[in-house]
């Protein structure tokens, strides 16, 4: 239709978006003209990606697919085959996940921490400021998912629960659970977390739970033994990601940001710090608080002689 409707000496391929109104009326919103060699007079699709990008597929040039960005900018093509030996594909779709039943689970305010002299304990502390059991769920994969979820504790510290959650592609989620007894106790808690319709992937975990009078901050910490840079939880990660590190001394810490090119990203922390087990959250933006793109990233930590680096993935 493109030499009669546009007057091209030669036909043309063109990816469309049309937004169709209550009344019937349609307005093209977003087009993308391939190249002649592109031409295709049959098959063809396109797919809008959860990054705004479009994936466009194409008979021509033996098999073609595209990906381009809103401003009609051509983010990478792969040619399937060749004129002479074409290979087709009907239709090109990318897939969100792989692995339908990702998931992670972070539970807060779990510490080691010295009740009495030379007595440490591991646990989920909870104290007066911090009185709820408190965890999330990370679905890391691309797909909406139905998450079920299970506590019991030894001693009744808190109800029995079993409950459903729907938790969005790449989306997370945190549950806060009241305890039933609130003097101080000592329980062993039993949490199980698992996809409705992946329940072999199901997360079961364990730990010695400390109900604790007074405020947490009051006693003393554990300090490390070594300077340790620790994997960031989760990863991949879709919207925020922990970094965890230990400081054996009091010292000038300094943690950056880099993309997979080695340029500057963002400035996490550059202050003096005391020693202990210390976290910072990195939410996806840069030093000018813009959300970054997708993609490989390094996180860096210098203190003193000891210096580190990691890598983490941003999902979108």
């Amino acid at each position: 239709m493109s030499p009669i409707l546009k007057g091209f000496a030669e036909p043309l391929s063109r990816a469309l978006e049309v937004e169709v109104s209550d009344s019937g009326d349609c307005e093209v919103i977003w087009q993308y003209t391939l190249d002649e060699d592109l031409y295709s007079p049959m098959h063809g699709s396109v797919q809008q990606l959860t990054n705004g990008n479009y994936l466009i597929n194409s008979f021509g040039g033996g098999g073609t697919i595209l990906e381009v960005s809103p401003s009609q900018e051509l983010v990478w093509s792969v040619h399937l085959g060749t004129i002479s030996e074409p290979i087709y594909s009907y239709r090109a779709y990318r897939i969100p996940s792989i692995h339908p039943d990702a998931f992670s689970v972070i539970v807060d305010n779990y510490r080691n921490i010295e009740l009495i002299s030379n007595f440490f304990v591991n646990g989920i502390v909870l104290d007066d400021e911090n009185t709820d059991l408190s965890f999330s769920i990370h679905n890391a994969s691309g797909y909406t998912q139905p998450y079920i979820y299970s506590i019991n504790d030894e001693i009744g510290l808190f109800d029995e629960v079993i409950d459903t959650l729907s938790i969005e592609a790449y989306g997370s989620a945190v549950i806060n659970i009241e305890p039933s007894i609130l003097q101080d106790s000592v329980s062993s808690l039993s949490l199980e977390i698992w996809p409705r319709y992946h329940d072999y992937a199901i997360r079961s975990l364990n730990f010695d739970i400390f109900r604790i009078s007074g405020v947490l901050s009051s006693f003393k910490q554990k300090i490390p033994m070594e300077y340790n840079l620790y994997n960031n939880y989760p990863n991949p990660f879709n919207s925020v990601t922990k970094l965890n590190y230990d400081l054996p001394d009091d010292i000038m810490v300094n943690i950056i940001i880099y993309d997979v090119l080695g340029r500057f990203i963002k400035e996490m922390v550059n202050n003096y710090q005391s020693a202990g087990q210390r976290s910072i959250s990195w939410d996806g933006t840069d030093d000018k608080g813009a959300l970054v793109s997708a993609g490989v990233y390094f996180y860096s930590i210098q203190a003193g002689k000891f210096m580190q680096t990691k890598k983490m993935v941003l999902l979108k």
